[in-house]
């Protein structure tokens, strides 16, 4: 008996720790690309593909898609070069203000690339064509801002965007203002800018690897983090590489305090920093991460492929008694999902194959292969009727 309470105790403690990061009903399969929170009533998300999420404290709802104001965007010019094309893939999305968000649309088959000024309150979307891909955008305030992308960047003056004068030329990822005074841009070849917005110093990283993104919990103290996993922490005009418990290619980051703190990037991966170490945190997930915002250490939030949503909670909710199917992720072939081409079942059967102690599901089918779903915890299952070899002989099949 005593045996039996303290494994379910590991369980119970386990599905506690599961609850700080949960996947959320997602309204859409497209790849999210990023999100800005203002707070926990107040977000937006994009996808590559031209939707934007709004998040008013409860859900995220679809709010506006690239196709239905793409006309308020467009020139005669644009017209005649795209051929009925799309105008392009939204990359990036910051957020001024509660009114106005900065969307960055880039066409790169055509090398159609647009700035776009979102009016939230009067729906009104105004645009300014550029010569260079940008990647990221980040305001000090609405007279004040940058934008980097390839190879160069833009500075925001008066209602004007104007080249950035930058000391060298790589594929620039990311930019964030510390202080109005204090910038800082990183990108390839582990380039790492720190300056005003006229004068600009590269700062020494030790590293060559593609750099991501940055998050600073002061002016003088902050992270960044890029490719096979490196992470570099700034402090006091010094950037030093900590090590991380995966090599994995990171493309977020964003932290509470000096002392916590979270890294997003692919293949699932999610680290927490707790003062000393970026230990693993496991979703049971592979699913591209590609960014996050902590609010504070209470809620924080992260988008990725395939709709990808999750949200980060110390509160702790009761385990709901209905169990959810979650298949967007794991059991995802190419544009369809594995339950839409499951139309020929005449058996199921629901046992702990594995013995992890999470019910696992057998689908016995008409005509095509058997599937068997192994449960991977939080809603998520993998077909392994491959693996297993239980597929069946569909030689033998009607049809």
């Amino acid at each position: 008996m005593a045996i039996r309470h303290f494994i379910l105790g590991i369980i119970l403690l386990s599905q506690l720790h599961a609850q700080n990061w949960m996947f959320e009903r997602s309204p859409t399969n497209q790849n999210l690309a990023r999100l800005d929170m203002l707070s926990d009533t107040l977000g937006w998300a994009v996808s590559y593909d031209g939707l934007l999420l709004k998040y008013d404290g409860k859900r995220r709802s679809v709010a506006e898609s690239l196709s239905s104001f793409e006309k308020q965007l467009l020139t005669k010019e644009d017209l005649i070069l795209l051929h009925q094309e799309r105008i392009g893939d939204i990359y990036t999305i910051h957020l001024q203000d509660e009114d106005i968000a900065w969307l960055a649309v880039n066409n790169v088959t055509r090398r159609l690339y647009k700035i776009v000024r979102f009016d939230i309150k009067h729906h009104k979307f105004t645009a300014t064509n550029l010569p260079i891909k940008i990647r990221s955008i980040d305001f000090w305030n609405d007279q004040f801002g940058i934008a980097v992308g390839q190879n160069d960047g833009y500075i925001f003056r008066n209602g004007n965007w104007r080249p950035l004068k930058l000391p060298i030329n790589v594929d620039f990822k990311c930019v964030k203002f510390v202080k109005k005074n204090s910038i800082f841009i990183c990108g390839a070849k582990g380039v790492v800018l720190h300056g005003d917005g006229k004068r600009w110093k590269i700062l020494k990283t030790g590293v060559s690897v593609f750099l991501r993104d940055v998050s600073f919990v002061s002016p003088d103290e902050g992270w960044i983090v890029g490719y096979n996993g490196v992470i570099l922490h700034y402090s006091n005009g010094r950037l030093e590489q900590q090590i991380a418990e995966s090599i994995n290619n990171l493309w977020g980051v964003s932290m509470v305090s000096a002392h916590e703190g979270y890294a997003i990037g692919e293949k699932g991966t999610l680290l927490k920093f707790n003062g000393k170490y970026w230990d693993k945190i496991d979703l049971n997930s592979d699913v591209d991460l590609h960014d996050i915002k902590m609010l504070n250490g209470q809620m924080g939030f992260t988008v990725g492929a395939r709709g990808a949503i999750l949200s980060f909670s110390k509160r702790i909710t009761p385990v709901r008694s209905e169990h959810q199917f979650l298949f967007s992720d794991q059991v995802h072939l190419g544009s369809d999902y594995l339950m839409d081409r499951i139309n020929d079942v005449y058996g199921i059967t629901v046992s702990d194959f594995n013995k992890d102690r999470l019910p696992d599901i057998y689908f016995t089918c008409y005509k095509s292969l058997n599937h068997l779903l192994i449960n991977q915890g939080n809603g998520y299952y993998r077909d392994q009727v491959i693996e297993s070899g239980t597929g069946g002989n569909i030689e033998t099949r009607v049809g």
